[in-house]
């Protein structure tokens, strides 16, 4: 998400009766070294402690590399942070990138299991206007990669194969 999807997620959150912000996310790839957030979490979480919510309301959790299934990954840390915790959560809400929410949903309900409701907050993309993808080139992009992801995640992906595939290996960074 961008600065602007991060500031209405974070108005959300002001305005609604949640515990904490977790903020998610692998390594920035092209991120310089030793120069700023090197996880999109990082990143978040600096953007919402310049909105002012700060620890200990503001969790940050960075994810490994990985090169794929990265929102499922992200999900499974947030299962394990919630297990961690001395009272069990029985709801999250998770926001997410316009057209990217239908499957970061679906891929949290599988992730957190059967006692956690996942509910969404579809951030609009402030690159194009989603009633009117098609329009721009960006929004022709994000729709057909979200398409094409979503329909791979129904036919194909399979969270219990990742067990016996752990740990995957680390994607590499690309140098600054």
């Amino acid at each position: 998400m961008d600065g602007d999807e991060l500031r209405r997620a974070a108005d959300t959150y002001r305005r609604g009766r949640y515990e904490e912000l977790v903020v998610t996310g692998g390594p920035i790839l092209d991120a310089p070294r030793n120069c700023g957030p090197r996880t999109y979490a990082e990143r978040a979480a600096a953007e919402m402690r310049e909105l002012g919510i700060v620890e200990p309301a503001l969790v940050v959790m960075p994810s490994s590399a990985t090169e794929r299934d990265r929102t499922y990954r992200s999900a499974l840390e947030v299962r394990r942070w919630l297990e961690s915790l001395q009272r069990p959560a029985s709801a999250v809400e998770l926001a997410s990138h316009g057209p990217h929410a239908r499957r970061s949903r679906a891929l949290y309900r599988l992730a957190l299991g059967e006692g956690v409701e996942v509910g969404v907050l579809s951030v609009l993309p402030s690159e194009y206007d989603l009633t009117h993808w098609w329009r721009s080139s960006e929004g022709v992009k994000d729709m057909l990669a979200e398409a094409t992801g979503y329909a791979w995640m129904l036919c194909c992906f399979h969270p219990d194969l990742m067990a016996s595939s752990e740990p995957v290996a680390p994607i590499r960074p690309r140098a600054p």
